[in-house]
């Protein structure tokens, strides 16, 4: 439930208890959705929270690194760059 409410925007420290921080987000939930808030759901909720589409991310025009897709870093198990093979080479004869 945490991370459902996280991802509609309801903030819950993802932690698996539950706790006052997770119904406190739920309180926010019914609130937002005009049930009356107790901070527990009932089952009608409780599918209600779970059918609820998870909101579009919104592109930024800005350059704001959060916005932008990470890239995944290679690292290892590729083949060498040649340039880097030939320089290494290269600079070992001429160091002799």
């Amino acid at each position: 439930m945490q991370r459902r409410l996280n991802g509609l925007g309801f903030e819950a420290k993802a932690t698996g208890k539950f706790d006052d921080d997770t119904r406190a987000a739920i309180e926010r939930w019914q609130a937002a959705r005009g049930y009356p808030k107790s901070g527990y759901f009932n089952k009608l909720q409780h599918k209600a929270l779970l059918s609820e589409p998870r909101p579009a991310r919104q592109a930024s025009s800005s350059n704001d690194s959060a916005d932008t897709p990470r890239r995944r870093v290679r690292r290892g198990g590729g083949l060498p760059n040649p340039v880097s093979v030939i320089g290494g080479v290269v600079g070992g004869i001429l160091r002799h």
